[in-house]
């Protein structure tokens, strides 16, 4: 029973989504649950055939279903002549996040690249519900198809635009990808050079060469956008077709304002969404409301004899290289700029505080038992952000691959 494709489920059943126009239509295991067996269907015949796996490894009904199954969202599309089938899988949070990918679990990847990428400028700011991977990419011919042998890139290519829909919808800024070098090539072309990274060596890999590469969904739909090459205007009726009513509270300002350019209509993000893209302003809009809270109770304390309006201003000025020490210690390559940003961080992080003992003497007890607190509480919290950072760091150098 078991290793035989008769015996395998048909895939050649599920029905197009009617939504469609395309000659080649996909649907997904969110429209429609049996396209999950089918996909894997067609991934087991694949991997089969190219010798992948081998009848041991199929389960009772005679598939392959890896241990990310249960994390998978998967498309399948069709047309008269082929059936192809992809999936991206989501990163868990308690399985180490980013690190839970398969990719970012076995190669060796470069983070600085990862967190080009992405944006931003400390890996722990990637959040697990930011990243996914795409894989298991597979097509087969139509049984009965005499036809001219035909290339599956439109499939793949209709495929990728629903990923990017789905990606755009969440918010995510990160694709992993590990595929054969030769796609790499094909969305090279299609999407760009710059758009799509190598970020760690070719290796062996379930049965063949692939090649780790990152993308950030977000910067390739602007790039495209804005493409005045030769394929410009190719991508920019593409996207003008497969886009609009996309939801918008999940996009940057930059790619809201690059759609509202091309006409091309999204959802009206809410007023929580939009303060949500502007991280930086909150958190430091955040840190002056935190020290002018604080300068209110430390006027009240009579044996402080500063200013604490000068104190405030210290504390405020000082957020800025102190928040830069801390990304030079997580991220800087050169030892001398983390014990450089280690230094700037801790001098602007104690700045306030040699001024409020500076200025006043014999405080209470219960003063200093407060100061200290918060000197420890966000000490520590330094400290864990580090190293996060450091720990994230070493998990995507970190490969379980055999050189």
């Amino acid at each position: 029973m078991m290793g035989t494709m008769e015996n395998l489920p048909s895939y050649s059943d599920v029905p197009a989504s009617p939504e469609r126009s395309y000659q080649t239509t996909v649907t997904t295991s969110k429209e429609l649950p049996e396209v999950t067996s089918c996909a894997q269907a067609l991934n087991t015949a694949i991997y089969l055939r190219e010798g992948f796996i081998d009848s041991e490894q199929l389960d009772a009904d005679g598939i392959y279903r890896d241990q990310y199954v249960d994390r998978s969202v998967y498309l399948y599309a069709s047309n008269e002549r082929r059936e192809t089938a992809c999936r991206y899988i989501k990163a868990d949070r308690k399985a180490g996040g980013v690190l839970s990918l398969p990719t970012l679990q076995h190669f060796s990847v470069d983070p600085e690249i990862i967190r080009e990428v992405a944006g931003v400028e400390r890996l722990s700011a990637i959040s697990p519900s930011q990243v996914i991977e795409v894989s298991a990419l597979a097509s087969l011919p139509r049984e009965g198809d005499s036809g001219k042998p035909v290339t599956d890139l439109d499939a793949t290519r209709l495929i990728y635009s629903q990923i990017l829909r789905h990606s755009l919808d969440a918010g995510h800024r990160l694709w992993v990808m590990n595929t054969h070098p030769r796609l790499v090539r094909h969305l090279r072309i299609l999407l760009g050079d710059e758009q799509v990274r190598q970020i760690g060596d070719e290796r062996d890999y379930m049965g063949s060469v692939t090649m780790p590469v990152a993308l950030n969904p977000q910067e390739v739909v602007r790039s495209a956008l804005d493409d005045d090459g030769p394929l410009g205007a190719m991508k920019r009726e593409y996207l003008q077709r497969v886009l609009p009513g996309v939801k918008g509270g999940a996009l940057t300002p930059a790619l809201r304002e690059t759609l509202d350019e091309h006409e091309i209509p999204y959802g009206s993000p809410n007023v929580m969404q939009r303060l949500k893209k502007h991280h930086k302003a909150l958190a430091y809009t955040g840190i002056t409301a935190y020290a002018a809270a604080r300068a209110v109770p430390l006027a009240s304390i009579e044996e402080f004899q500063g200013n604490p309006w000068v104190f405030w201003g210290i504390d405020v000025g000082t957020a800025f290289p102190y928040t830069w020490g801390l990304i030079e210690v997580a991220t800087a390559k050169k030892p001398a700029r983390k014990v450089l940003g280690g230094a700037v961080a801790a001098g602007s992080f104690a700045a306030p505080y040699v001024y409020f003992w500076a200025e006043g003497e014999q405080y209470p007890v219960w003063v200093n038992g407060i100061v200290a607190g918060i000197i420890g509480v966000a000490g520590l919290a330094a400290v864990r952000g580090v190293k996060k950072d450091l720990a994230l760091d070493q998990g995507l150098r970190r490969s379980t691959l055999e050189v």
